[in-house]
C-alpha cells in the first residue's frame, strides 16, 4: 500500500464520479429525448393528411411532415457525420453503436428542429410586437373639380375678320 498522501487517489476517485454522473445523466436525456420523438412522430403520423385537434393547439399537416423529415434527414446525416469523424480521426467505434447513432440522429433531427422553428417564431413574434407594422396611411383626398368663372380660351381662326361681318 502506498503511503503517499497527494492526493491523486481522491482526485481519481471523484472524477470518475463525476464521468459515471456525467453518462448516467446523458443516458437519461437520450431516453427521454427517444421516448418523446416516438410520440411525436405518432402524433404525426396521424396528422399526416388532415390536421389532429390536442387540446388547443392543431397540429397541420405540413408541420407533422416537417417533423418526421427533419427526423429521417437527421437519421441519414448523423452516421454520416460519425463516419467522417471516424475516417478524420481513426477514432474505433463499436458496430453495435450504429443503432443508438440512427436514432440519436433522428431524435436531434425532429425534436431539434421542432425546437428552432418554434423559437424563430418566438422570435418573430417578440419582433412583432416591439416593432409594430406603421399604420396605414390616410387615403388621399380626393381633388375637387375646378369651377370655371371664364370662357375657355379659343385659338382664333384666319378668317375671323370674315367671321364678324
Amino acid at each position: 500500500m502506498s503511503s503517499r498522501n497527494d492526493g491523486t487517489s481522491e482526485a481519481a476517485m471523484g472524477f470518475a464520479l463525476l464521468a459515471a454522473f456525467a453518462f448516467f445523466f446523458f443516458m437519461l436525456i437520450f431516453a427521454l429525448a427517444t421516448f418523446a420523438a416516438f410520440v411525436f412522430t405518432c402524433l404525426a403520423l396521424l396528422a399526416w393528411n388532415e390536421p389532429l385537434k390536442l387540446g388547443k393547439e392543431t397540429l397541420q399537416p405540413d408541420e407533422a411532415r416537417r417533423f418526421v423529415y427533419g427526423g429521417l434527414g437527421g437519421a441519414v446525416a448523423l452516421p454520416f457525420f460519425v463516419l467522417f469523424c471516424i475516417l478524420l480521426f481513426g477514432v474505433p467505434i463499436r458496430e453495435d453503436a450504429w443503432v443508438y447513432i440512427v436514432i440519436a440522429g433522428y431524435d436531434l433531427g425532429s425534436i431539434g428542429l421542432a425546437m428552432i422553428e418554434a423559437a424563430e417564431a418566438e422570435e418573430a413574434k417578440k419582433a412583432a410586437l416591439l416593432n409594430p407594422p406603421p399604420p396605414p396611411a390616410p387615403p388621399a383626398p380626393e381633388p375637387k373639380p375646378a369651377r370655371r368663372t371664364q370662357n375657355p380660351f379659343e385659338y382664333a381662326d384666319w378668317d375671323d375678320e370674315d367671321a364678324r361681318q
